[in-house]
Formats: C-alpha cells, structure tokens, sequence
C-alpha cells in the first residue's frame, strides 16, 4: 500500500555552538547525526516507534558524508544515561529533549518525532532538528501503509544527507531579521525535489509531496527543565543571549529573532500610551427630573412644591481617552478622561389648590451627559505576545448634569438642584492585540461601584402633589465594554 509524505522544508537559523570534547575523536570534517526520540503516542506503536529508530540508524550509518553518533556513546545528562533521558521525555516533548542531547554532545542533526497508529497502518511525523543552527529545516509528515516502513527510513536518511549537503541559509537569530537567505533555501528546495523524483522511481509504492512552509525560523519547543539542563551543561548559546532562564523559554518558544522579541518584552516601559475608544455603559447614567407646584388661586403663588433629581439604572454610549506611562514593562500608571450619552426626562406638573381632577403635565426628553474621570494601575503580564491580557483597578469620579443645564424650561419657583456627583472603584479585565509595533486594538471590561448623592429631594409628596413613581432606589452597580486602540509613543519599539 503506498504511504504518503509531506515534507515542510523552513528557513534554518544560526548561532555558534562549541563542540564538547565527547566528539574530538570523531572525523573532525564530517558531520555528526545523532537519531533522537521517536514518541509512540499509542502502546500500539511503540514497536514502530523501535522499528523506525534502529532502521534510521542502519540507514544513515553507511553514509559516507555524515558521522552516526550511536546513544550508547553520548554523554550522560545529569545522572541518567542519553539512552535513559530520551526514553523518560515528558509526552510531546520529543524534540526538545533530543535537542538536548544534540547540544550535549555536540551532534550536528538529529531527527525526532511521533508516531501514531491508524487504520490501515500509522502516522509518522519526524522532524530534522538542526542542532548547530537551533532550527527545523526539514519536517516530514507522512502516513505509512502496510511494509513501507524501511522506504520511509531510506527516504529519511536521503534527506538528511541532502540537508547536510545543501549549505543551506542561515539566519543569526541575534540579529536584525530579513536575511532569509532566500537564493540557497530555494536552491535548497530543489535539490529536495530532485531526491524525491529519485526516490519515487526506486520505490513505485512511495510517494513523496514537497510542500514549502511559510513558517521562518522555526524551533523546537522546550521545557524549562531542558532549558535549565542545557544550562548547566553551560551552552554556549545560552551564554551568548544573556537572558535568565525564564525569559530565554519564552523567547525560545516564540519563534521570534532575539531583536523582536526584545523589544516586544520592553513592553510599555518609558512610553506614553494613549488609549482612544468607544463604549457602552449599563448602570446609573439615565437622568430624571420631576416638579410638581400647586398654585394658590388668590395670589397665584405657589403654596407648596414638591421636587426631585436621580440618576436612574439604565445604558448609555459614549467615547473617551485614556493616558498612560509605563512603568515597566507589564505595568503602566495613568488617567481617563469619558463622556457618557444617555436620556434624561424631565416631569413637571401644576395644579390649582383644592381643584379637583388630574393636574397640568408636561414632559421634556434630551441627553444625560455623564463625566466620567479616572486614575488606575494598568497590569499588563507576558508583553512579548502579540496578545495580552490586561488588568486595572483604581479610583473613579463621576459627574452627571442638573436640569437647568439640559436646555429645560424649569417653571416657576421649582428647584433646580446641583448636577449628581459620584466616586468610587472601577477594575477592568481586558485584552490588546498587538496590530503593528507602535499600534494595539484593546477591548475592557469595566466594573465600577459608586457612592454619593445621586438623588436630591426637596419637599414631600401630599394629596395635592401625587407622585407615584417617585426617585426609587439607587443602583450603584455599574458594567460596560470598551474598545479602541492604543497608540504608543516613545521608548523602545519592536522592529516592523
């Protein structure tokens, strides 16, 4: 049954490594191969995972431009033998731990991957680890029928002496990115399909898909422990990055050249950000008014008034601008200054003492604008993703409008009341998407608790002033969504 393979072939990067004394007596101009872990991801395919090991090894070790480096004689990592340290990898770690070995033990490649069983035979996915230049160059990924295993490991071991003969680009993960080396990878891609073309004739039953990715500079991911293991065996190119352990994991693992990343993980430290944006509000925003005179029909005089003003629960819309200067990296000390819309409705009535029947009403609608003012800490961990989350909590002033400032016609002697005045503690939870090194798009959620005078009463109600809803109670609870972009100016920025 023929199995099918798809090779993935990404641009390698380079950063000089020392050759430990382990391989001094190997042929100082050939390079070494060291066949690493290949996980079975299922008891069933532990066998293969066997079979495809020692077969790679028979495959490669005849091969007249490379060393085969046998576990047996690595260097021990730690206490346990190399043979013990692959065979105890964490699942899904493969590559990382054979990396370590490579690294140990001064090995110039080392595949590594998975294997998995399924109907009709398994699914195999191996990647060429280039240990000197800290990449992938090659992965393959191929699903084996029945008896094409030893194809599948003679077509792997050609590949990897194509690898090793193409002198392929390098990238100096250190440097500023955009050398790709283009010309040699696309040199590289086709002396790759050429092998294949030659592999298809001698195996009918094998057939191989070349498949550029887009991918650059790809790594295989690591665990802190390998990390720390690596460290100890004092890697150079641990040395050479100057980064603690933690922060080199993460640069590792995110595939970025050490410049970006850099930057990236400088976060907002010495840069004023600006946060323009847009949002909704549900809480206290919605404004009410109502008076009510009864008139004495003899001096046509106001013989009793009875008002009130309150801020009512409901929603309003509305836009601000938030400014900040970062602190650190992940945190960031600043104000805001936004405008919420929302109704306002206005009641008044008037009646004559001692008439009988329903009053004089009138009703005016316009807008509630609501001031809201704020200062808070902005908390903003793993700055070197391109998406973060985001943390803020401080003090909040909020500021809503009297009557008399919404273009009402107040009658008579009503009261006009001063316009509400809040505080509080507002703390949001949000995200930034990082949208180029100097723009984010940011989406919070706020959640605010206030106190203060958000309802003034004058008079009280009788049976000439009917009043049947009254300020009602006051909700000081209030819950939105913001979104906008932030905007950084100053201070280190990442690269384009």
């Amino acid at each position: 049954m023929p199995s099918r393979l798809r090779c993935a072939c990404l641009l390698s990067a380079s950063i000089a490594l020392a050759a430990p004394a382990a391989l001094a007596a190997a042929d100082d101009d050939l390079p070494t191969v060291l066949v690493g872990r290949i996980e079975p991801l299922d008891p069933t395919s532990a066998g293969l995972a066997g079979l495809l090991e020692s077969g790679l090894e028979q495959e490669l070790a005849p091969l007249a431009n490379l060393h085969l480096l046998p576990r047996e004689e690595c260097l021990t990592i730690g206490d346990v033998s190399a043979a013990d340290y692959l065979e105890s990898c964490p699942v899904g770690q493969a590559e990382g731990c054979t990396l370590v070995v490579a690294q140990v033990d001064g090995a110039d490649y080392a595949p590594a991957g998975t294997v998995a069983a399924e109907e009709g035979g398994a699914h195999v996915v191996i990647a060429i680890v280039d240990a000197e230049g800290l990449s992938v160059p090659v992965r393959l990924d191929a699903r084996l029928g029945p008896d094409s295993e030893r194809a599948f490991v003679r077509a792997l071991a050609r590949l990897i002496g194509e690898v090793e003969r193409g002198e392929h680009a390098t990238v100096d993960l250190r440097e500023k990115p955009g050398n790709s080396g283009g010309d040699e990878h696309a040199a590289l891609l086709a002396r790759l399909r050429l092998q294949i073309d030659e592999l298809e004739e001698e195996q009918p039953n094998l057939r191989l898909d070349l498949e550029e990715a887009l991918q650059r500079d790809q790594r295989p991911r690591l665990t802190a422990a390998q990390v720390q293991t690596l460290r100890e065996s004092d890697w150079v190119a641990f040395r050479d990055v100057g980064l603690p352990p933690d922060e080199y994991l993460a640069w590792w693992n995110s595939q970025e050249p050490l410049d970006r990343w850099r930057a990236q993980a400088r976060g907002r430290k010495g840069q004023v950000i600006l946060r323009p944006g847009a949002w909704v509000l549900a809480g206290p925003v919605v404004g009410s008014y109502r008076g009510a005179q009864v008139i004495d029909p003899a001096t046509h005089q106001d013989s009793a008034i009875y008002a009130w003003q309150a801020m009512a629960a409901g929603v309003g819309g509305g836009a601000g601008l938030s400014v900040g200067y970062g602190l650190r990296p992940e945190l960031e000390v600043g104000g805001s200054v936004d405008a919420v819309l929302a109704p306002y409705r206005a009641v008044f009535t008037e009646r004559l003492s001692g008439e009988d029947g329903a009053p004089w009403e009138g009703t005016e609608e316009g807008q509630n604008a609501v001031l809201v003012v704020g200062l808070d800490l902005r908390w903003v961990p793993h700055p070197h993703r391109a998406l973060r989350p985001v943390l803020s909590a401080g003090p909040v002033w909020w500021h809503g409008s009297a009557v008399d400032t919404r273009g009402f016609d107040v009658p008579g002697d009503l009261p006009v009341f001063p316009a509400p005045n809040l505080f509080g503690l507002r703390a949001e939870a949000g995200a930034e998407l990082r949208l180029a090194p100097w723009l984010d798009l940011v989406a919070d959620v706020p959640v605010m608790v206030v106190w203060g005078r958000a309802t003034a009463v004058d008079g009280s109600a009788s049976d000439d002033l009917v009043d049947e809803t009254g300020p009602g109670a006051f909700l000081p609870v209030a819950v939105g969504l913001r979104l906008g972009l932030q905007i950084r100016i100053g201070g280190p920025l990442p690269p384009g």
